[in-house]
């Protein structure tokens, strides 16, 4: 009976850890699976992997805005040529430089209406949904700027050993910075 109880003592020590992780991952798929899709490149401990597809999103929804805008289209870009300058030298540097301009850009457009103030301006979360109210954007747009700012997060938020943005990744988000701006500018 006592080589019985080993035995189960045994068994039971051996495979306590690969039952626990089997559990933890077929938990904590869906919501990894979405988080790991949502970011740039994922590197941990020598692995590395590019999940480009919020990225992906947010050029699309801005490449159908920018093509029903009237914009002109000349030749002086808002950002771009500093922020590809920024983007060479660090990458997750040039990110928040660029969605700086387009919260600049939308306080600008907030302090135009009558009853934003100077108090309200601290309160940076609410001027797309305070813009969205005030039917100064669309659905569309504040969607885009939603998107903008939650990747911006992700890199301001970042930790080294885990998150990262590779040239190809800021470039893209500097070009859709650029349009987005763009789209901004034409906001009376």
């Amino acid at each position: 009976m006592n080589n019985w109880f080993e035995f189960l003592g045994f068994v039971v020590d051996k495979i306590t850890w690969p039952v626990t992780i089997i559990i933890l991952v077929r938990t904590l798929r869906d919501p990894l699976s979405n988080a790991i899709k949502r970011l740039g490149k994922v590197r941990f401990k020598g692995f590395e992997a590019h999940f480009t597809k919020e990225l992906e999103e947010v050029s699309e929804c801005i490449e159908l805005k920018f093509e029903k805008m009237p914009i002109e289209n000349d030749s002086k870009n808002i950002i771009l040529d500093e922020f590809i300058e920024i983007a060479e030298i660090s990458p997750m540097t040039a990110i928040p430089f660029a969605y700086s301009h387009i919260e600049k850009a939308l306080k600008e457009i907030a302090l135009k209406c009558n009853d934003y103030n100077e108090k309200n301006i601290c309160l940076v979360d609410n001027i797309e949904k305070y813009l969205l109210k005030k039917e100064k954007i669309d659905d569309g747009t504040y969607n885009i700027i939603n998107k903008m700012k939650k990747l911006r997060q992700l890199i301001s938020n970042k930790n080294d050993e885990i998150i990262s943005m590779d040239k190809k990744g800021a470039m893209e988000y500097g070009k859709n910075a650029e349009k987005l701006l763009r789209i901004i500018s034409t906001i009376r």
